[in-house]
């Protein structure tokens, strides 16, 4: 279905891509993983036509139709959403009346309700655009699929809807994401690019078994390094002995009466020397490892947090809404100090307008909010909205952390943030640099309420990593939401929360949740097979 080899591609003197051979067959799913800045979304628009080939060759069959879905959709269609959908698949009268409700299925696989078909696309959020796009892929027929983080703008059900309905179809793909069990379930094998060497590697298996056979392999490459290294230096040691014990036969002055030993000893100086130059001779012989690069890992330090005067958040018969969109029945809110809290629904519920109704950058419906005096917050929203586009990351620090823009370079140094990125504007980063630089803020900042709005969109799996691993010992308040399972259950949330048709509950089972929601899924799929 689809052939490259030996593919190369650079931007000036940057190379990207470099000698990226694999096949794809009909049904072949693969996970598509590397750092931030390594050319993912290079290779994928390379395949969909958009970019072109530096070196290399590139085989898809003509009769092949492509869907591509990018990181950063721009969407800035008018017109009604079902209008939109078959326009952008390509179906036309009289087809499209045969297929409307495989749409409409779709439409609530996703999460929609009722009536969205005929809403304006411009009404839309920034995440239902989104499915609305990935939709229109789907409905097109494509036979392969190049999806470039398609699960950021995905709530929970739709996430595990697009799950089980890629499992279940025929389509092949090549899918970039940061989602662990995302990968997990819907691929079969990893497409493998290195941050410092860019070598491109294939392999056969879940995106977890490969995971932890890099860290295998990492461990066992070190080890065997560390192993020539210490047998090199011992040999060294013996060829110096053995050149001493020459030199000093070799110098040995005799008495008149000691030709015999002095004859030894010249015999025994020269023993020496050959045996040096044997011994020598073993590490010329020897294929010499190259010392393997030691990963900086991304890492967020820990900071002792005191519970000291009223840290805790309470809500009271609040209300929040957006206009005549939606409006929340009272909501009853109170998060103790060192608690983990998770906020989990559809999108367009008001996950996200109840979290900035909660911080006082909405206007509440009704009702009472409380944030005690001595919290000290952070909040990273999902749309970055808490960098400055025209300030550099050394200003931003500097002046939301207050820590000087001597200490705030010093940081990013510290952090391994691009040099070059650390005194531009922060609207000349990628997506995946913001999202680094507001965990370097967390840092600087030292926070007692941690608010994470989907933090994990936009970010490498070093970073998704190093975020994890940092929740998991902050011993302040977190008020998170995520759709991203593996995250949510490694950081040990206390409490679950569901929004949904306007009702805040406390959910008493997670996993139970998830096992419905794929139930629902899969439901609509078997009701798809049959249109």
């Amino acid at each position: 279905m689809l052939k490259l080899r030996n593919v190369s591609k650079s931007y000036g003197l940057k190379e990207v891509l470099n000698n990226v051979t694999f096949s794809l067959e009909k049904g072949q799913k693969a996970a598509l993983v590397a750092p931030n800045g390594t050319g993912k979304s290079t290779l994928l628009k390379i395949i969909a036509g958009i970019e072109k080939i530096d070196f290399g060759g590139m085989e898809i069959h003509k009769s092949i139709r492509l869907g591509y879905f990018p990181q950063e959709l721009k969407l800035d269609a008018k017109g009604k959403v079902m209008d939109f959908i078959f326009r952008t698949a390509g179906i036309e009268e009289p087809e499209r009346q045969k297929i409307e409700y495989k749409a409409k299925i779709m439409l609530s696989g996703f999460g929609f309700k009722e009536g969205i078909e005929d809403r304006k696309v411009e009404e839309l959020s920034s995440g239902q655009k989104a499915k609305i796009a990935l939709i229109a892929i789907l409905m097109k027929g494509a036979d392969l699929l190049l999806l470039d983080e398609p699960t950021n703008n995905l709530d929970l059900p739709s996430l595990i809807w697009l799950e089980d309905y890629l499992k279940s179809s025929e389509i092949s793909g090549i899918i970039v994401s940061h989602d662990r069990r995302f990968l997990d379930n819907v691929t079969q094998k990893v497409f493998s690019i290195d941050r410092e060497t860019r070598r491109f590697k294939v392999i056969n298996g879940k995106y977890s078994h490969f995971l932890e056979n890099e860290e295998r392999d990492e461990k066992r490459r070190m080890e065997l390094y560390q192993a020539q290294v210490r047998e090199i230096e011992r040999i060294n040691v013996i060829v110096e002995e053995k050149k001493q014990d020459a030199e000093d036969g070799s110098k040995w002055e005799r008495s008149d009466n000691d030709k015999m030993l002095q004859g030894y000893n010249r015999n025994k100086s020269g023993r020496s020397l050959r045996t040096a130059k044997v011994i020598g001779n073993r590490i010329k012989r020897m294929e010499i490892l190259d010392k393997p690069v030691v990963k900086n890992l991304f890492n967020i330090p820990t900071y002792e947090i005191k519970n000291e005067g009223n840290t805790e958040i309470e809500a009271k018969h609040l209300v929040v809404g957006r206009g005549k969109v939606f409006k929340t029945e009272p909501i009853d809110l109170h998060i103790q100090f060192g608690k983990k809290i998770c906020i989990i629904g559809g999108n367009g519920e008001g996950k996200s307008t109840l979290i900035k109704t909660l911080l006082g950058e909405l206007k509440a419906v009704s009702g009472e909010i409380n944030i005690g005096g001595s919290v000290k917050l952070v909040n990273m929203s999902q749309e970055h909205e808490l960098l400055p586009p025209d300030k550099s990351p050394v200003q931003f620090l500097s002046q939301m952390a207050g820590i000087g823009e001597s200490n705030a370079y010093n940081l990013l140094t510290k952090f391994d943030f691009p040099e070059e990125q650390a005194k531009n504007k922060i609207s000349t980063m990628s997506p995946g640099e913001r999202a680094r630089l507001i965990l370097i803020y967390f840092a600087a900042k030292k926070a007692n309420v941690l608010v994470l709005d989907e933090p994990t969109n936009h970010m490498d799996a070093e970073a998704v990593s190093a975020l994890k691993e940092f929740l998991k010992t902050y011993t302040g308040s977190l008020i998170l939401i995520s759709h991203d399972r593996y995250f949510i259950e490694q950081v040990k949330i206390d409490y679950f929360y569901r929004i949904e048709n306007g009702k805040f509950e406390k959910i008493p089972d997670f996993a139970e949740y998830l096992k419905e929601n794929d139930s629902k899924a899969k439901k609509l799929i078997r009701v798809i097979s049959r249109v």
